[in-house]
């Protein structure tokens, strides 16, 4: 049995492999820290071969590129991720922040609902739902108003009589 002094003395203490060691110091730093360099190289050649680990891979990847603001890497591992996993609720439930964030509703509720699906546990997700699903009506009545004004001044401009100056 582990006492908290074992854990304390370290993994290596524990004789863990190694390997697994420094892929979970690897992990911990993309996280924390944003992937970058030969560490981001690294994880990305890991998923790209299908480490037994990949979807923790993914994940930290994601974590790391969410915590640092980098939305085009993001946005790039969380369709590698949904390419091999296509029902992880969580990389849809990411995805789903990522399209929202982008004001793409549709895409956002389609992945919020297919997250929802694979994991129905998780409230939240129906909320996020609800609330991507309001904004997009909102913003469909809104363009749809839009277009009611433009055709509304279009028709009454096309009423008018026209007179043009008589050219001399």
């Amino acid at each position: 049995m582990l006492t908290p002094g074992d854990i304390a003395s370290g993994p290596k203490q524990l004789h863990w492999p190694v390997e697994l060691i420094r892929l979970e110091e690897l992990l911990t730093t993309a996280q924390q820290y944003g992937p970058r360099g030969d560490m981001e190289k690294q994880l990305l050649k890991m998923a790209a071969t299908h480490h037994p680990e990949e979807k923790r891979i993914h994940e930290a990847l994601v974590i790391g590129y969410r915590n640092t603001y980098q939305p085009s890497p993001l946005a790039r591992t969380l369709a590698d991720w949904l390419k091999e996993f296509p029902r992880d609720w969580l990389a849809l439930r990411w995805s789903a922040e990522l399209a929202q964030s982008y004001q793409l509703h549709d895409e956002a509720i389609r992945n919020y609902e297919q997250s929802l699906a694979a994991h129905p546990q998780q409230l939240e997700l129906g909320l996020k739902l609800g609330k991507s699903g309001s904004k997009a009506r909102a913003n469909r009545n809104l363009l749809w108003n839009g277009f009611n004004a433009i055709a509304s001044v279009s028709r009454s401009r096309s009423r008018r009589s026209c007179t043009w100056p008589a050219v001399t």
